[in-house]
This record gives structure tokens, C-alpha cells and sequence, in this order.
């Protein structure tokens, strides 16, 4: 599908939901960037997503509530792509302390679980007494949620720049970029 049917289809979407919504007062500019901040989503999930919505919504879902369920489709249709929870993380670190203690290179299942466990320290963790170790996974929980946010945010303007026209986007690169050097 072309992009402008692509993005046709995700405006009859979005204009159908509409009346099922009388109270919005979501415009034709503001279905626009509607569309902008949709950019990586395609218009059978937007449709999905937007159907799952409007069960339990009683007002026009915000653009951060639709992509948050096209983030759950998503890890639905593909489990693989789900990122584990802190609790989820701290276990599989539990588990590596089992099988690898000091003495082996522990298995992660995301970058962002090997760099927390790194940050604290694989031996540090490992020799933490019994008594400490809430501790630790409070300082883990903290570490890989902040990790887990950044790639959530790098992700999300990843996503933005990629939506805007080419001369744009050079534009803003540049200025991001000559605002670090500064």
C-alpha cells in the first residue's frame, strides 16, 4: 500500500472513531498530526488498536494512548519483542547468579539488563549477602528503568524524525547536532 493510501486509510480510521466520540473537537489539523505522530503505524493496526480502545475509552484516545496499544499488539502478535518488566529482569539475574555466579559470563536477554547488571557490578551482585540484596534490586530496578525509558525516548524521536520531509529532518539533525558541540 502507498504511503498515501496508507495514510488514507488511517484518516478514514480515525474521522470514523470520531463519531463514536461527539465530543471531541479533533479537527482536520489536528487529524493531521494525528497522522504525523502515526507515522510508523500501519493503518490495520491503528484499526486494531483503535477498536480495543474504544471499549473501555469514554473520550478520543490521546496519540501516547493509541501507540501504547500498538505497542501491546505488537508484543502480542510477537512475544519475542516484549521487554521484561523490572521484576521480570531482576528474576532473570536471580537466575544467572545460579547458573554463572562469578566464575561464568552471565546470559541476558536484553541489552538493557546485561548494561544495569554491569553498572552495579556482576561480582558485586553475586557477593552481596543475603540480607543486602533488596538493596541491590532497588538500585537495579532503578538502573534498568532509566535505561529502559531512554531507548523509549530514542525510539520515540527516531520515530518523529523519520515521519518528516527529508529538508526538514537535515535541518534538525544539524541543529541538534551543533547544539551538542556547543
Amino acid at each position: 500500500m502507498s504511503m498515501s493510501r496508507e495514510n488514507d486509510a488511517k484518516l478514514r480510521t480515525l474521522s470514523a472513531f470520531l463519531k463514536i466520540y461527539p465530543s471531541s473537537r479533533l479537527d482536520e489539523e489536528g487529524l493531521t498530526i494525528y497522522l504525523l505522530m502515526l507515522a510508523d503505524v500501519s493503518a490495520a493496526e491503528l484499526s486494531v488498536a483503535m477498536q480495543k480502545i474504544a471499549q473501555h475509552n469514554k473520550f478520543f484516545p490521546a496519540v501516547s494512548e493509541i501507540l501504547d496499544t500498538v505497542k501491546q499488539l505488537r508484543q502480542l502478535i510477537n512475544p519475542a519483542s516484549r521487554t521484561p518488566s523490572a521484576d521480570e529482569a531482576w528474576y532473570e539475574v536471580m537466575s544467572q547468579i545460579q547458573q554463572a555466579y562469578p566464575y561464568k559470563q552471565p546470559s541476558f536477554s536484553t541489552p538493557e539488563i546485561r548494561k544495569a547488571v554491569h553498572y552495579i557490578g556482576w561480582s558485586m551482585i553475586c557477593e552481596t549477602p543475603a540480607g543486602d540484596m533488596s538493596i541491590v534490586r532497588a538500585h537495579f530496578r532503578d538502573i534498568y528503568q532509566n535505561m529502559l525509558q531512554r531507548r523509549k525516548d530514542e525510539q520515540e524521536t527516531r520515530a518523529i524524525l523519520a515521519a518528516l520531509p527529508a529538508g526538514k529532518k537535515g535541518d534538525i539533525v544539524r541543529r541538534a547536532l551543533a547544539a551538542k558541540t556547543m
